[in-house]
């Protein structure tokens, strides 16, 4: 009987295994569909609410979060504001903006370096959103990164006792670095285009002051042209003779005047 069980208990625990590794490759290959589809979104969005919309839900679900945020820092590299808002409490939450090194969101963006905090409700830098209730979640925070600087932060919660692994914190860096090139490709394209449409305002203003000149001219040469004509007729009927003879050094003069 023991030998028989042995032989059963083997077979299960191939059969276990091998369901395992079926449930572990089925799992990377949506990993690597998500991340293939969210790079094919960005390339055909133009949007950044869009884009980062995408990213957002695609590394909320694989991950099994309840909810995610894209944060962005401010210029001024004081706060993160959210940009996008996976949350059953999302309007408490886009109304609130968090301090760099504020909470663990905020110390991510402060250190650039990405936690996994489990109980992040127990961790004595955990914050609560206002008007919202304090329960017990996990929390993935990763940087948004171009190079060596920080654009922003990504958090992914999870409600309850079921904790996150590194695993998902690694597959949540590859998203925040889609969101952070998001940013970055938003960002160059709203300055190339403020760019533009200030060298076509310099063109347009320079093409303005080349007609105003223009006319400028065409009225100089309008006016100066009519007594010209006149002081030229007039020299030319003093040096005919036929308003009197002139001496040598008349005659010189008015031909200076005639020629200039």
């Amino acid at each position: 009987d023991v030998t028989t069980l042995l032989a059963i208990s083997g077979q299960l625990a191939v059969a276990v295994e091998n369901a395992r590794l079926y449930e572990e490759a089925r799992r990377r290959a949506e990993e690597v569909s998500a991340l293939l589809a969210t790079t094919i979104d960005l390339g055909s969005s133009v949007e950044l609410s869009t884009r980062l919309d995408v990213i957002a839900q695609s590394a909320r679900r694989l991950v099994g979060g309840d909810s995610c945020i894209i944060y962005k820092l401010d210029p001024g590299a004081e706060y993160l504001h959210p940009l996008v808002v996976h949350d059953k409490y999302a309007e408490q939450i886009s109304a609130y903006k968090i301090n760099v090194g504020e909470g663990i969101t905020g110390m991510v963006a402060l250190r650039g370096e990405g936690e996994l905090v489990n109980r992040a409700d127990l961790d004595p830098r955990g914050k609560t959103f206002p008007g919202t209730p304090a329960t017990p979640d996990n929390l993935l925070a990763v940087p948004l990164k171009v190079g060596r600087r920080i654009t922003g932060v990504m958090a992914v919660y999870r409600e309850g006792l079921r904790g996150f692994k590194l695993h998902d914190l690694n597959l949540i860096t590859s998203f925040a670095a889609q969101a952070a090139v998001a940013i970055e490709n938003a960002e160059l394209y709203q300055a190339l285009r403020e760019r533009a449409n200030s060298l076509q305002a310099a063109y347009n203003q320079l093409a303005e002051m080349d007609r105003r000149k223009d006319e400028m001219v065409q009225n100089v040469s309008h006016e100066l042209r009519t007594p010209l004509t006149f002081l030229r007729s007039y020299v030319e009927l003093l040096l005919s003779g036929q308003l009197g003879e002139l001496q040598p050094e008349q005659e010189k003069s008015l031909r200076i005047v005639a020629d200039k």
